[in-house]
């Protein structure tokens, strides 16, 4: 990479403050969007006011220099607008930039109308792009230097005082295995509802369930109620999971509270997971207060010790029956009568809880990438532990047959996981939010 740290270095020199630097870049951004009708390296190079922002004149001289630090901010430009969490602002960050292909060639009111026209998209009405605009250029401002500093590796330590640093470390280290955990957990329910689904269809259509693939495990779900394949009492995953948890929330709270440390999450989440870390979500300050204050009182620092000594008294065994609901759960809303009650976890907290995992994931993994784990293996691991763990509660007697069965159980599970769960290249980012070309819970 020639155009890298020097590079940075060059821009944030002293001729300019960061005040006057953050002022040019935003111009430069807003002047953009109005006069280049595409976004790409070479209308960059055009308009050089985004790059010698950035990087200082002096430092775009060298012809290949500046070739490629032109490619380097689109790539930055793309990856910012793809992490929008509000549809509305990343399809306005489209228009303003004219990053899609649809947009390529027209002006900006051209592009607004594109929007309006599209009966299947209307993110937004050409009376709501103006607001739309303005916080979608005052985030690129404050986006794109940091996500270049994150580009060049390295880059990382001057953004994070030592304190932050280490605390944001210990955060990566817990919140990796938190999600692999969530993960199978999920997956093992939703491939558990799937299942149930089948089995009533079969059931209503009077077919013999041997016909269905699974179709032996039938046989033990209890008549008129819910099939479960998930098993809802305490293992080792769910105090493993439960253990890194508490640890996770610990350096959570760490990291928030040095100065450097909140201002990297904020800047590198996107903004509804932002909201949930700062909070602590799902789980409530008080549940959140228990948790940690049993990693004091644990004999040894491991997951069952941890989980021994949270469950002697009658709060911290709530607290490990709300986890044990979060990770088994296959409701996904409460109804209204239960609203009033005390909070209890759904599937949709869960799937919440993974997004800010691993939004968290991705944008630390980066600054740690000897502390990423093989998520891969972890991950096939846990479910095939789940799903032990699972039969064994239905009381399949075991035996040859019903282990085969158990393991094709797990592979098939498994063989639908997130694409992060892929073993991958060693240069590729193993945590990834990309979503796999084929649905894989359509077989």
């Amino acid at each position: 990479m020639l155009v890298g740290v020097a590079i940075l270095r060059v821009g944030r020199g002293a001729r300019m403050s960061s005040g006057q630097q953050s002022e040019q870049l935003h111009a430069a951004l807003n002047n953009f969007g109005r006069r280049e009708r595409q976004l790409s390296a070479a209308n960059l190079e055009h308009h050089r006011d985004v790059l010698t922002a950035l990087f200082g004149a002096a430092s775009l001289e060298d012809v290949s220099e500046e070739r490629l630090a032109a490619q380097r901010v689109e790539h930055a430009i793309r990856q910012i607008i793809e992490s929008y969490a509000d549809g509305a602002e990343r399809r306005a960050a489209e228009v303003v930039f004219a990053s899609q292909p649809e947009f390529h060639g027209l002006y900006v009111g051209q592009r607004i109308a594109v929007v309006e026209a599209n009966q299947n998209d209307r993110a937004f009405t050409a009376d709501q792009y103006p607001r739309l605009r303005k916080r979608v250029v005052a985030n690129m401002t404050t986006a794109l230097p940091h996500a270049l500093a994150y580009e060049d590796g390295g880059a990382h330590e001057t953004l994070l005082s030592p304190v932050a640093k280490r605390a944001a470390r210990q955060l990566y280290r817990y919140a990796q295995p938190t999600l692999v955990a969530l993960e199978a957990f999920n997956d093992c329910v939703r491939f558990e509802s799937e299942l149930r689904s089948r089995f009533s269809d079969a059931r209503g259509a009077t077919v013999d369930l041997i016909y269905i693939d699974h179709g032996w495990l039938g046989e033990y779900g209890k008549p008129g109620e819910d099939f479960r394949l998930v098993p809802v009492d305490y293992g080792f995953e769910s105090d493993e999971a439960l253990w890194a948890f508490a640890y996770y929330n610990k350096y959570r709270r760490a990291l928030l509270g040095d100065p450097t440390g909140r201002d990297y999450l904020r800047e590198n989440l996107a903004k509804d997971q932002w909201l949930d870390v700062q909070r602590g979500a799902p789980f409530p300050a008080a549940d959140i207060e228990v948790l940690e204050s049993a990693l004091v009182t644990a004999e040894i620092d491991e997951a069952t010790a941890y989980v021994v000594a949270l469950c002697q008294d009658d709060t911290g065994r709530a607290v490990n029956k709300k986890w044990m609901e979060l990770l088994t759960t296959n409701v996904y809303e409460l109804g209204r009568a239960e609203q009033a009650e005390e909070w209890r976890p759904t599937s949709g907290d869960r799937s919440t809880l993974i997004w800010d995992l691993l939004g968290l994931c991705i944008a630390l993994q980066g600054v740690f990438p000897k502390d990423t784990l093989m998520p891969d293996e972890d991950y096939t691991l846990a479910v095939g532990s789940i799903v032990s763990h699972g039969l064994w509660a239905l009381d399949i007697p075991m035996c040859d047959e019903a282990l085969n069965r158990e393991d094709k159980l797990a592979e098939d599970i498994a063989s639908r996981r997130p694409a992060r769960y892929v073993f991958r290249d060693e240069d590729e980012p193993t945590w990834t939010d990309e979503l796999p070309e084929q649905d894989p819970w359509a077989y």
